[in-house]
């Protein structure tokens, strides 16, 4: 046993060589001791009060499906935990791919804000080895193996169960490597997965594409043929891929000045957007950072893209996936070679393809269309690249995925919408050669991006090893969200659309994969800083859009899941719950969740507000916040009303009338009552830089008067009370009572003596309480701090959400103790995530909004722990005011 310890460490030391140094890796021979479960089981002590919710939804969820529509939460069918994810592919808003840890091609997001978690075998890397003109390794990169179906004859003629224990994997978003030791061979491969996301860029990280490096390392002594085959299903590995009418077409992108046509002002020839023949004019996509004006007869190495397009036939919503790979010649030689195959059934056990390959490291490449897939028959295709690897030496090959996708549409509707990438490669569906072409040869530009931006985080050693990983690999959900980045210019509109929304698009992600409702706003609110920080101008666009609807109006009358009252879906005057479910008309029909009336929440009204002037300070753009004063005015006006004694304090109505949607507050609330202090105090400041006198002195006497109400109601000398009622409850301790601080300190407003919204000592007391109490007591400090806790040191068991623990609020607790100079405490509480949902549970890449004792989940792939990069604001605000005398952006926005 410590022979085969003392092995994987040896191994594990020779991978830091080659790998990065932060991140989260893992052996393809892992597996997990434990698999959470979802926790949809309340306590008995707690049934009563959500039998009525659970009976409504379940009716609710039957009429949909009758209907043949997708309720967008549904209890009654919840998604499993699979410990199979890692990075996914694809940049923002235009989709994704999820790529498993184990190299499957197994979370699919083409269509908008829909997910399927269709393993597809076919979809797969594989490796053939030559020596001396003999093949002597053949091998599929999976430690899988087919489940078959039609009698198990599935591509049961290749060569799976390639052994995990010889491969690692390791992820740090937006890439991720794999590292392959080929077993007799002397030979390692290392796959490097990039695909195009990096801060403050508005183009590239918006394209449906990922590039996959292959590092060859030849350590024998002699040369080896080395060729590597990428095959590809036509589909999503739904059961439309087996319907008849899709088509597979090679291409081929010829010679280094080959060209791909963007933002073409008169865009009506269908063929614009393909790569055009050699000795085409302007600088080439292949390398546009060198030889821009160089002759072909001039370069030592030109290159072509060789492919196959997957044409997938869809009712609705057809799209095109392309597979290709870099070819190259030098001096009239060919370096690295690739052929392609077409078109194979990937329900049959495909040994020809496997022969074909292994006869002498290529396929047998053919120059016409596939003919259209016949009914019960799963299209695939395959490209393979080869090269001839010195004797101790390395080699490169280069493949890309991308999907085209032009134009989508929600529900029923049709009308079109068309992808932000749209603008730069056309919308005709015939993008998919100029996406691979232009991705071959921009992925080294990306990758000096993504490590000029991280850099920084992962080489300062005062940070966890763990927070780097963190950090980064939560930032999937930006992409991974169901989201949507929309090119709004096309658009027919009666709307007048703001004119950051035409510039820069309109941007959507789901509140969770299983959650499916478009900004989610009271959950954005936490999630929010890795926009603003990261791409600012897709936080103002969705700031911009939620505006819009604030006095936005929908008549039609429903039920509420939860006592059964009816409501309107959307009144004037206040900030809706959501912009809409991708199954209906986002936008359009806003607020698609009805289990409350969010019309008299007390939390969203007063998140717009304290989200407005945080992007201001980000941004410094004062005629955005020009443009929010008369909204947060109004939805002001309206959060007033919930003042019902006149003593300068909001009340919460007895219901769960907040993010907190299932635990119940009565009267002044620490959390709701906080967030109205701290905006009367942002509105404020607001009025005081527009120069407002009158509104700056109105909202300061509120707040006067409100902060005595707050501390003689709540205040216990300790900690603020969950709430004022006389509930046996209501002195229990909230995690996270001082999200108004939070943002007030994350602002570095209201923060001076004299100034103070809460005063200095509570804050301290509070936080110190929490850490004591919610963190250090629940599973000993292992797994973040759960939402309430009683004043003995015990669970607060009133609700189910009292007892569990909010990723994302977690994650946003630690950046409040960071502000208020409990760095340590803020990672200790803050690493209870990572480590439980990451290392323990193999819950990576799929963060779930809750987790309890047990290590059960609610709502897996959520938004909220985004709330992490507001650990990241604060620590750049601790950095600033270190070295004062350093000009550094820290909230850069250019």
């Amino acid at each position: 046993m410590a022979s085969e310890e003392k092995e994987e460490k040896d191994r594990d030391d020779d991978y830091q060589s080659f790998l990065p140094k932060y991140g989260w890796r893992v052996h393809l021979s892992n597996t997990y001791s434990h698999t959470p479960q979802a926790c949809y089981l309340p306590r008995w002590t707690q049934i009563p009060k959500l039998v009525g919710l659970g009976w409504r939804f379940m009716k609710y969820a039957t009429k949909k499906k009758r209907n043949g529509e997708v309720p967008y939460i549904d209890p009654y069918s919840t998604n499993p935990c699979r410990q199979v994810y890692g990075v996914p592919l694809g940049g923002i808003g235009c989709g994704t791919i999820g790529r498993g840890w184990k190299g499957e091609f197994n979370r699919w997001q083409l269509k908008p804000g829909m997910y399927s978690y269709d393993y597809v075998e076919a979809n797969q890397f594989t490796v053939c080895v030559r020596m001396k003109g003999r093949t002597t390794y053949q091998a599929v990169l999976s430690p899988n193996r087919p489940n078959g179906v039609m009698c198990g004859r599935s591509l049961q003629g290749w060569n799976w169960g390639f052994n995990g224990s010889n491969a690692v994997y390791h992820a740090l978003y937006p890439r991720a490597w794999t590292v392959y030791n080929l077993p007799g061979q002397n030979i390692r491969l290392i796959c490097r997965q990039v695909s195009p996301v990096f801060p403050h860029d508005y183009k590239d990280t918006s394209l449906p594409v990922g590039v996959f490096i292959w590092t060859i390392e030849n350590n024998n002594d002699e040369e080896v043929e080395v060729a590597i085959m990428f095959s590809f299903q036509n589909g999503d590995g739904n059961p439309n891929d087996t319907s008849s009418g899709h088509y597979n077409e090679p291409f081929s992108s010829k010679g280094v000045h080959c060209k791909v046509h963007l933002e073409t002002k008169n865009d009506k020839n269908p063929q614009t957007n393909h790569v055009t023949t050699p000795n085409s004019s302007g600088k080439s996509p292949l390398n546009p950072r060198k030889h821009e004006d160089a002759k072909p007869s001039e370069l030592s190495t030109t290159c072509d893209v060789t492919g196959v397009l997957l044409h997938h036939k869809h009712r609705s919503q057809p799209y095109t996936l392309a597979i290709a790979a870099k070819a190259k010649h030098k001096a009239g030689k060919s370096i690295v070679t690739v052929t392609t195959k077409s078109s194979f059934d990937s329900r049959t056990p495909c040994r020809r393809v496997w022969e074909d390959l292994m006869d002498d490291g290529k396929l047998s490449s053919s120059t016409e269309p596939s003919v259209r897939s016949r009914a019960d028959q799963s299209l695939c295709a395959a490209v393979t690249a080869t090269n001839t690897v010195p004797a101790k030496s390395k080699s490169e090959l280069e493949f890309c995925l991308a999907w085209d996708m032009p134009t989508i549409t929600f529900g029923t509707t049709g009308k079109k919408h068309y992808r932000f990438y749209t603008r730069f490669f056309g919308h005709h569906g015939n993008a998919g050669p100029a996406l691979c072409s232009h991705a071959l040869i921009n992925y080294p530009d990306w990758e000096a991006k993504i490590e000029a931006w991280q850099n920084p985080i992962l080489q300062d050693d005062s940070l966890p090893s763990w927070y780097k990983s963190a950090l980064f690999n939560e930032l999937y959900f930006v992409a991974d969200g169901g989201t949507l980045w929309l090119d709004v210019k096309q658009e027919s509109s009666t709307k007048a659309i703001p004119e950051i929304i035409k510039k820069f698009g309109r941007f959507a992600y789901l509140e969770g994969h299983e959650y499916r409702m478009y900004n989610t706003y009271d959950v954005h609110f936490y999630a929010s800083f890795a926009l603003t920080m990261l791409w600012p101008k897709l936080q103002l666009s969705l700031q911009y859009d939620l505006a819009q609807t604030v006095n936005q109006t929908d008549s039609q009358v429903w039920m509420t899941m939860m006592n059964g009252h009816y409501c309107t879906r959307k009144v004037p005057g206040c900030v809706p719950h959501d912009i809409g479910d991708p199954d209906e008309d986002p936008w359009d029909r806003v607020n698609a969740y009805h289990i409350h009336d969010t019309s008299k929440w007390k939390d969203l009204n007063l998140k717009f507000v304290l989200q407005v002037y945080r992007d201001y300070v980000a941004t410094h753009d004062v005629y955005y916040l020009q443009d929010m004063w008369p909204v947060t005015k109004t939805v002001m006006t309206k959060s007033m009303t919930y003042d019902r004694d006149g003593d300068g304090l909001i009340e919460n109505s007895g219901l769960a009338d907040q993010t907190y949607d299932a635990w119940p507050v009565s009267g002044p609330s620490a959390y709701c009552g906080g967030l109205w202090l701290a905006a009367l105090r942002v509105m404020a400041e607001i009025a005081t830089i527009l120069d407002y006198p009158e509104d700056r002195d109105k909202y300061m006497d509120i707040l006067k008067r409100g902060k005595e109400a707050y501390i003689k109601k709540l205040w216990n000398g300790v900690y603020y009370n969950y709430d004022s009622s006389d509930h046996r409850y209501h002195n229990s301790i909230m995690a996270d009572q001082l999200a108004g601080q939070w943002y007030l300190h994350a602002c570095d407003l209201a923060q001076r003596a004299g100034d103070e919204v809460f005063p200095l000592e509570h804050v301290t007391s509070v936080l110190r309480t929490i850490f004591e109490n919610n963190v250090m007591k629940f599973q000993e400090g292992t797994m973040g701090a759960v939402n309430g806790m009683r004043p003995n040191g015990q669970l607060d068991t009133s609700s189910l959400q009292a007892e569990e623990v909010w990723t994302g609020v977690t994650y946003a607790l630690g950046a409040s103790m960071i502000q208020e100079g409990m760095v340590e405490e803020g990672f200790k509480t803050a690493s209870g995530i990572y480590n439980t949902c990451f290392e323990r549970l193999g819950m990576g890449f799929q963060t779930p909004e809750a987790i309890v004792a047990n290590g059960n989940y609610r709502s897996l792939g959520y938004m909220r722990p985004l709330s992490i990069w507001a650990m990241q604001w604060a620590l750049n605000k601790k950095s600033k005011k270190k070295e004062p005398s350093k000009d550094v952006a820290i909230f850069s926005t250019t």
